[in-house]
């Protein structure tokens, strides 16, 4: 079961992942201005690149870029050798599409700066967010509802040996 624990790692991957899309708002203040999130178009591109990158990342390889530091892996929970593909990566972030875009709806829509379109989106995230932790602590995989709704599974992988390592750069010398 020590395979299945990923919790911790998880948490810390979602936040590495944001580190490294934080580069991209770094760019959005020096195209759009420190106010970009008030537009509607920076904000499409924005959850654009972030969900490109999480669907492709997880869907071809089964792991982001903090899921690489943290040695954990998203694989398909039939095979456990094989990572989850585009469709199961689509569905399994379509919630978040979905709230990102209904944020967009609002924003353009004239909502988002009126309390009640803000706090409809916060409630919805939050209620979310909520479903996902709950489900991850009811099952002994620790599969969060987005691994059920796309039949994945989120998996330790263990780090290499020196051994493996010196193999891995003698390959890489060899390219």
């Amino acid at each position: 079961m020590k395979r299945y624990k990923t919790f911790w790692q998880r948490i810390a991957s979602i936040i590495l992942d944001a580190l490294a899309l934080s580069l991209i708002n770094l760019i959005g203040n020096l195209i759009v201005g420190p106010d970009k999130n008030e537009h509607p178009g920076w904000l499409f591109t924005y959850y654009t690149i972030a969900f490109t990158y999480a669907i492709f990342m997880t869907g071809k390889y089964g792991q982001t870029l903090g899921n690489m530091v943290l040695h954990i892996k998203v694989v398909q929970n039939e095979n456990e050798e094989k990572p989850i593909g585009i469709i199961s990566a689509i569905i399994r972030e379509s919630v978040g599409i979905g709230l990102a875009f209904a944020q967009i709806l609002l924003m353009v829509l004239g909502y988002n700066d009126r309390p009640t379109g803000s706090t409809v989106i916060f409630i919805l995230m939050f209620g979310w967010i909520c479903t996902v932790i709950i489900s991850m602590l009811l099952n002994n995989k620790t599969r969060a509802i987005h691994d059920l709704m796309s039949g994945s599974v989120v998996i330790n992988i263990p780090s290499p040996t020196p051994a493996e390592e010196k193999i891995i750069r003698q390959g890489q010398e060899n390219i």
